[in-house]
């Protein structure tokens, strides 16, 4: 009896101080139930795994809580797809645990659209660094295409290697998350890990991927407002480049029109100053020709003149003689009378 009693007393005791431990929070202090039989100890191992199962879902929603506080924050500050593609795969592996990432970004090319690896994080340079991927190609490809979560423990040896401090090993789970919003897919988050992903931390990743995706849809459209600013401003200083460049054409066109202009004034008076020349080189021959005609002619009435003064003189002479021989005849006449006269006078007398 005393045994049992001691016994008894020694169990008492033990559910006394699993008690405390747990009134404590310690979930995790030993106890074992005195026999199968023992209802008092198997219900406190059912209550410390209530309450155990309670704190990991407080951990669990703490933990959650926690990260996307972080996450964003981390989304709010960044403005660039770049930069935020660095510290979100970053900040994300850690957070989860994980040993390597990869963060994959739609991009567009014309009608061509393909994922191209925007950031990484401890994963083989020879294996990530500029990969593109497109719809259906490989396992993102398949996650992108199928809008939907891959999880996978049974890694293929060539998929990807994890490289550490101890060498190069084969992942045990590999974990792909599309980045949607709004049905449309941006990219996708890959991690690859030594251990398990646990269910919440899948979730997790699912619903940070969301947020993820809705900032990358805000800074793309960001961007493309910014590049069609910069297109549109470029296109601005292109066109008063070429306004530029045009009045300077314009300004030379005028200047070669006005020379064209002036040469062809140049031209024309040159054509006038030939044709003058011509006309009078014309006129001075005409000239040159009346006035030998003129002086043909002046010879001509100069013979005719000296032939008509020639013919005057010797009519002249002729009268000249008539004259004088009238003149003497007149004369002896007058003579005659004279001496009549002075006979009459003497008769008279």
């Amino acid at each position: 009896m005393a045994t049992s009693v001691n016994s008894l007393i020694d169990g008492l005791n033990a559910y006394a101080d699993f008690a405390a431990q747990i009134g404590k929070g310690i979930l995790d202090a030993g106890f074992t139930a005195l026999s199968n039989k023992d209802a008092l100890g198997k219900s406190l191992l059912s209550m410390r795994k209530a309450l155990q199962e309670v704190a990991l879902e407080d951990y669990k929603r703490n933990w959650s809580t926690a990260g996307y506080a972080k996450f964003g924050d981390i989304l709010r500050n960044k403005d660039k797809i770049g930069k935020l593609s660095e510290e979100v795969i970053k900040h994300l592996v850690n957070y989860l645990g994980a040993n390597q990432g990869g963060l994959f970004i739609r991009k567009e090319e014309g009608n061509q659209v393909s994922f191209e690896l925007s950031a990484a994080y401890a994963y083989d340079r020879k294996k990530y660094i500029t990969k593109q991927i497109r719809l259906g190609e490989g396992l993102v490809g398949a996650c992108i295409q199928e809008k939907d979560t891959i999880y996978m423990t049974a890694v293929p040896q060539d998929y990807v290697r994890i490289t550490s401090g101890l060498g190069e090993a084969t992942p045990r789970s590999i974990l792909i998350v599309p980045l949607i919003f709004n049905e449309q897919v941006y990219g996708a988050v890959e991690m690859a890990s030594f251990k398990e992903f646990l269910p919440h931390q899948i979730v997790f990743v699912e619903k940070i991927a969301q947020n993820i995706a809705s900032t990358i849809a805000s800074l793309g459209g960001n961007e493309q407002t910014r590049r069609l600013l910069e297109e549109a401003q470029q296109f601005s200083e292109q066109l008063r480049a070429q306004e530029e460049e045009m009045r300077q054409n314009l300004e030379e066109l005028n200047a070669t029109q006005e020379n064209h202009h002036r040469l062809q004034e140049e031209l024309r008076f040159q054509e006038g100053l030939r044709a003058s020349e011509e006309k009078l080189k014309a006129q001075l021959a005409t000239l040159a020709e009346a006035r030998e005609e003129t002086e043909r002619v002046r010879q001509l009435e100069q013979a005719r003149a000296n032939e008509r003064i020639e013919a005057q003189k010797k009519s002249a002479e002729k009268l000249v003689l008539k004259f004088k021989e009238t003149e003497n005849h007149l004369k002896a006449q007058i003579l005659q009378l004279t001496e009549e006269i002075n006979v009459l006078k003497a008769s008279m007398n």
